[in-house]
């Protein structure tokens, strides 16, 4: 199976948990900010990943090393300013909508881990 096709299935597998949780419990910290996080990171973590593709397509391991680095580091900054500007605009009633966007980051970044070390082992290999 492909990354893009397991990204993908994790998008869907989360949206889901979330309208389940959504309507059995209706906990006020599900809302519109963890639909936005799964799609803000699925698109980030696509970008990611293609380019660190890109970078072991050069045969360069430091590349590939500092794409990665990079990559999760960018991550990390545009996850905090993506919470700090919905903070801003939409002033949420509780700090608890910040819960699902961190589980989502967790999810996301283990898959891209998984991936990253599969990549480097079949680049270890060539």
């Amino acid at each position: 199976m492909t990354f893009y096709v397991k990204l993908f299935l994790l998008s869907i597998i989360l949206a889901l948990l979330c309208l389940v949780g959504k309507y059995l419990s209706n906990p006020s910290f599900i809302n519109s900010f963890s639909f936005s996080s799964i799609i803000f990171f699925t698109i980030l973590t696509a970008l990611i990943h293609m380019l660190a593709s890109r970078s072991i397509a050069g045969n360069n391991h430091r590349q590939f090393s500092t794409a990665i680095m990079a990559g999760l580091t960018f991550k990390l900054l545009a996850s905090a300013l993506f919470v700090l500007i919905y903070s801003l605009f939409k002033r949420p009633d509780t700090i608890l909508v910040i819960i699902p966007f961190f589980l989502f980051y967790i999810c996301f970044t283990i898959l891209e881990v998984v991936e990253f070390m599969r990549l480097n082992k079949r680049f270890q290999k060539s």
